[in-house]
């Protein structure tokens, strides 16, 4: 009854959040970029919460669990990805958007940023957009569907239902505003229940101490982050954190920050909140495995677990609401970005109108189709969720990653340039995906560092090409 009730209570939070933040939306500019008025707390946490999603309260303490300090590799990489996209990208494209005739949205920048003489480029990131938003958004409904399947035990689809239309509403009746003040609320509501949860069952099995003697008896090399690693899955694991240049649910939350000269404390205060959650996160998963005596059925439910038996019933509930609002921060995220992308570039580029400033019910008819289309795909999941998270990361940022680092500091590059070594990146990575080089074979290379690298290369070479020369420079 606890957990019921202080579920309840979370979605009127959430709801009351969406409500005022409707107040406050009157016009697509605002459904789509709260007017560019997000100041650093908002910006910080909107990054930080869109970024980490359901992986962060489940795969990864349950990565820990199951294989140990091995698998450190994955959050040092997006740790230092995140760092450089906040140095190299965030205060540039806050300005840069800007000044390319205020461009909204990622694939408007793009087209207004190179001048482009033909809407191709416009249109490949929008199709991009929404090919791998679409699974994004559909990996983060069966995640909020299990949860609350094991949580409440209904049925699957009964579960999915809720968490679709949980989302999607507040979604749409606060637009973009709702999503940032919804990710500072969920953000800080995160850290809480890591930070206790990871207190007190340290607590229970004495500490470090504790800890290390466990697995000095039991397993030596549980605590060797070079146990059982090859350098290619090293290599891969590090390079989740090129996926940050391209992700677009995060991008625009520097094209949105009120003011450049907040992006300093804005970086601070989400490097300070990832470094700690990915920290506690992590050591839940190795002191789980302590707690458990390294059995449990699924590792991933052991932050699930450990609350159920460290903490009050009300705790749980706080607990519980803290992994949903961390699957549902992402998944928000990337339906505001995906709408935005139909109702300011599609439909722009289809139609050579723009959205009339009042228009919110295109906005919140696009966000509700996109969801139906979504939680469709959803209904019977072919693929796991970590391989499906992984694969729209890697095609975002293989596609948009070097492109947009570019964008931002080369002057060279021309739009059919950027236009091609974008469609690489797109395709070498569903190719790789595709033939399995990233989980078997003699590869077993994460398809975004080929597809990157290939994107990347191909640009650099093409731009000495006469034919593809900016035949005027565009001072970056």
């Amino acid at each position: 009854m606890e957990l019921v009730i202080t579920f309840v209570l979370y979605t009127l939070i959430i709801f009351v959040i969406a409500f005022v933040a409707s107040r406050r939306t009157k016009s697509h500019a605002d459904f789509i970029l709260a007017h560019r008025q997000l100041g650093p707390w908002s910006t910080a946490l909107g990054a930080g919460a869109s970024d980490m999603g359901g992986w962060l309260v489940m795969a990864l303490p349950g990565a820990a669990f199951a294989f140990g300090m091995n698998q450190i590799w994955l959050p040092i990489g997006l740790t230092i990805g995140a760092y450089f996209n906040w140095r190299l990208v965030a205060a540039r494209l806050r300005e840069d958007s800007i000044r390319y005739n205020d461009s909204q949205t990622i694939p408007t920048f793009f087209y207004n940023r190179f001048n482009a003489d033909s809407p191709v480029i416009e249109l490949a990131s929008s199709l991009i957009i929404l090919i791998f938003f679409t699974l994004y958004i559909s990996s983060g409904f069966v995640s909020a569907a299990l949860l609350m399947q094991s949580t409440f035990h209904w049925d699957y689809h009964t579960s999915l239902f809720v968490g679709a239309a949980i989302i999607t509403v507040y979604s749409a009746v606060g637009g973009f505003l709702a999503v940032n003040w919804v990710d500072v609320f969920q953000g800080i509501l995160m850290l809480v229940a890591f930070i206790i949860v990871a207190v007190i069952v340290m607590q229970k099995i004495g500490s470090f101490n504790g800890m290390h003697l466990y697995y000095q008896t039991h397993n030596a090399g549980y605590l060797n982050a070079l146990n059982k690693v090859s350098w290619i899955s090293c290599l891969s694991a590090l390079g989740w954190g090129l996926g940050y240049f391209g992700q677009p649910h995060i991008l625009v939350r520097f094209m949105a920050a009120k003011h450049t000269k907040n992006i300093l404390l804005s970086r601070r205060i989400c490097m300070t909140w990832m470094i700690l959650c990915l920290i506690t996160s992590y050591l839940i998963g190795l002191a789980g495995s302590v707690f458990f005596q390294g059995k449990l059925a699924n590792p991933e439910t052991v932050f699930l677990k450990l609350s159920e038996v460290a903490l009050d019933p009300w705790s749980n509930g706080l607990l519980f609401s803290a992994i949903l609002s961390a699957i549902m921060s992402t998944v928000a995220a990337q339906l505001i970005s995906s709408c935005s992308t139909i109702t300011e570039d599609l439909y722009t580029l289809f139609t050579n109108k723009k959205i009339q400033a009042g228009k919110l019910r295109s906005d919140r008819l696009t966000l509700f189709l996109i969801a139906f289309v979504a939680l469709f795909m959803a209904f019977h999941p072919k693929e796991t969720l970590l391989n499906l998270v992984g694969y729209a990361w890697a095609g975002f940022g293989a596609s948009f990653g070097p492109v947009l680092l570019l964008s931002l500091y080369s002057k060279n590059i021309t739009s059919k340039t950027a236009a091609i070594g974008m469609l690489t990146g797109a395709f070498v990575t569903i190719v790789w995906h595709s033939l399995g080089l990233h989980v078997g074979g003699i590869f077993k290379l994460y398809e975004l560092i080929p597809g990157f690298t290939a994107n990347l290369l191909l640009m650099m070479i093409l731009h000495h090409f006469p034919s593809l020369r900016a035949k005027n420079k565009i001072s970056v």
